[in-house]
């Protein structure tokens, strides 16, 4: 019998373990084979970085496929934004730092991002068959990288543990251009609709996300020229890009104006 329900995000909930770890459950909407991917992917780069929380095993029980892990012992990013917004600065910097140390880690055994993108955009029952082409065109004219992307990156994934930085949800993770992996995290916090039924909370988080966004760009491209152009272009391909997921209604509408709005 599956002990606490700790956390739920939109592929999974999270379960005490034994031996103080947690178990991943996904929902059975997630394919077999992605959760095979995450666990494989995430074998990988624990090995490459101390940010990735230690696996131990995949596992399927009558409720359904899961993964245990190490119990982070800390706090979402998210959770502590909310908890001390004055303090927006200092975890976007945490942010920022972060990425940064991620991007400088080579992934020769991950799968290339630009494939994954462009099997995204080809699959998009949203783009018409213009959108996508003119996509595509646009992803193979871009640089590509070898450098590790976690295609995930925001506040929900980054946990503060012990004055530590540790990082959750590798399943989308692969090697590419780092500037892909900051579009996404762009296109994340610009787009994902809030939570909060409350309206003045729902502003409140609103300004302290456009405050993130800012400051983490400052910090993230500290001392180096701004690639406006270049993030642009990887913005609008990401978007494209994340069309195919399951996503709010709401969010969809947003992506696809965009979209519309920039070709």
């Amino acid at each position: 019998m599956l002990e606490k329900c700790v956390a739920r995000a939109r592929n999974a909930e999270i379960y005490s373990w034994e031996n103080d770890q947690v178990l991943k459950l996904f929902y059975d909407f997630i394919p077999v084979e992605a959760i095979d991917g995450e666990f494989t992917k995430t074998l990988c780069i624990s090995k490459l970085t101390e940010m990735c929380p230690a696996i131990y095993k995949r596992i399927t029980l009558k409720e359904g496929e899961g993964i245990v892990f190490e119990n982070i012992k800390g706090k979402s990013l998210t959770y502590n934004l909310l908890s001390n917004p004055l303090r927006v600065k200092e975890f976007s910097t945490i942010m920022a730092e972060s990425h940064k140390k991620i991007h400088k880690i080579a992934a020769n055994e991950l799968p290339e991002i630009k494939a994954i993108i462009s099997f995204k955009i080809e699959d998009s029952k949203i783009l018409d068959m213009s959108q996508k082409s003119k996509l595509v065109e646009m992803l193979d004219s871009m640089p590509n990288m070898d450098r590790l992307c976690h295609m995930n990156y925001h506040p929900d994934s980054i946990f503060i543990a012990n004055q530590r930085t540790k990082v959750i949800d590798w399943m989308d993770a692969g090697k590419g251009n780092p500037l892909v992996d900051v579009a996404k995290t762009l296109v994340l916090l610009r787009f994902s609709s809030l939570p909060f039924q409350n309206v003045l909370f729902r502003g409140v988080a609103k300004l302290s996300k456009e405050i993130l966004i800012r400051d983490y760009l400052n910090e993230y491209f500290k001392g180096n020229e701004y690639p406006d152009e270049e993030l642009d272009k990887w913005i609008l391909i990401v978007a494209a890009s994340r069309t195919n997921e399951k996503l709010p209604e709401s969010e969809s509408t947003k992506l696809k104006t965009f979209i519309q709005e920039e070709l």
